[in-house]
């Protein structure tokens, strides 16, 4: 199995969710996402969203601006 390490980290504004560009030692890219969630009053996070392989961390990041909800809604509300 391919080892990862994280290169670009990207957090909602209210700290709920993360989405993490991830560089495989194999040489491709992709995303996966973390959440806060509540259960039985502890507080935790948990993956949510995840993709595929993509050949460039551009083309990672620029699927999750696609895919991933929350990042969608935060790019499109940004100030140019």
């Amino acid at each position: 199995m391919a080892k990862e390490h994280c290169i670009k980290t990207i957090e909602k504004r209210d700290g709920s969710a993360k989405l993490f560009i991830m560089e495989r030692d194999d040489g491709l890219y992709r995303f996966v996402g973390e959440r806060l969630a509540e259960e039985l009053g502890e507080i935790y996070w948990e993956p949510c969203d995840s993709s595929g392989f993509y050949q460039s961390a551009d083309a990672a990041e620029r699927a999750a601006e696609k895919e991933v909800l929350w990042l969608r809604d935060q790019i499109s509300t940004e100030p140019s």
